[in-house]
């Protein structure tokens, strides 16, 4: 599947509010922010799903458990099998230990859904552990098909699952 075209990518970056636009092919994707959430520069396409889902051999663990997590849920639902799919692929993005400048957005969709990674405050990176203990904390708190993210402001970052077409990390 081809990427989405440059005018799209750059005419959607200069909207007001950050929202993943729908109809995106299944992939991971990035964009930076400004302090207000506000998309700044053009969204990226890194590369489709189907080259995320490349064996990457996990790299060390971080700590057992998160520092004082914050849940959040919405009262809106994901497709399930769309998001087990992406998260897979951002757990295999995060073994491979790439960091991540302040202020942006990485996201990995599948279908409608996406999994996704806010980084606020410096170079920050993603780690399996980290996804996978936000994702049950979600389905615990939220339910397990039930939009939500989990905020941790000891690395001023965020783990989340959502649809395309809302807005992330603010």
């Amino acid at each position: 599947m081809k990427p989405p075209s440059t005018l799209f990518l750059a005419l959607f970056a200069t909207s007001h509010a950050f929202n993943v636009p729908t109809g995106l092919p299944d992939g991971e994707y990035t964009i930076s922010f400004d302090a207000n959430g506000n998309a700044i520069g053009e969204l990226r396409f890194i590369k489709e799903l189907s080259e995320v889902n490349t064996t990457a051999h996990a790299i060390e663990a971080r700590q057992t458990s998160l520092p004082g997590p914050t849940i959040n849920c919405r009262d809106r639902r994901v497709t399930r099998g769309d998001y087990d799919n992406a998260v897979a692929s951002m757990k295999n993005e995060c073994d491979k230990g790439i960091f991540y400048n302040a202020r942006t957005a990485v996201w990995w969709t599948s279908g409608s859904a996406i999994a996704y990674l806010c980084n606020y405050d410096n170079s920050n990176r993603c780690w399996r552990g980290e996804v996978e203990q936000a994702t049950t904390l979600v389905d615990t708190n939220c339910g397990r098909s039930t939009v939500g993210w989990v905020y941790i402001d000891t690395y001023k970052k965020s783990y989340g699952r959502e649809n395309s077409g809302v807005s992330i990390c603010f």
